[in-house]
């Protein structure tokens, strides 16, 4: 809606045919097109996370909640309340794992200067004691062997 400063009431005004250029309004004179500009400020916004908590493709919230290292082996643990639903499952979480490794995990072993073969990477409903068996929570696991600073999936 568009106020009309002479009435102060709002008035509607439809975009043109073919849609409004919203990028081609905010870089007028500029020799950047629509479809570029697009993918620049796509990239330049990254994903949005809250302090201290990483981004998820699925967009279920994550707390990190402890990491464990052994020599070969890298265990970072986070709590996702959403687990409890029983309609968050595997797949939905999946691409989540993934990029906590990479994003979350891999920072993390170079401030600590480790150099494990393995990272695992563990996604619980509510916070449990490592290496109890908790029944009541829910937990999903995803291991990956780190190579060249990437994190490659690995069957479990």
């Amino acid at each position: 809606m568009i106020r009309n400063s002479a009435e102060g009431a709002p008035t509607a005004k439809a975009a043109p045919t073919g849609g409004a250029d919203v990028f081609g309004r905010l870089c007028r004179g500029c020799f950047i097109d629509t479809p570029i500009a697009i993918l620049i400020c796509s990239a330049l916004a990254g994903p949005v996370a809250s302090a201290g908590q990483p981004f998820l493709p699925s967009g279920l919230e994550v707390t990190f909640h402890d990491e464990i290292s052994e020599p070969m082996v890298y265990r970072v643990r986070y709590v996702v309340p959403a687990l409890q639903d029983a309609d968050v499952d595997y797949m939905t979480v999946s691409d989540d794992m993934a990029r906590l490794c990479a994003e979350d995990a891999l920072p993390r072993l170079a401030e600590i200067g480790a150099t494990p073969d393995r990272v695992i990477v563990t996604l619980m409903a509510q916070p449990v004691e490592f290496g109890y068996a908790t029944a009541d929570v829910r937990q999903f696991f995803e291991s990956y062997s780190v190579e060249d600073g990437r994190c490659i999936w690995e069957a479990f």
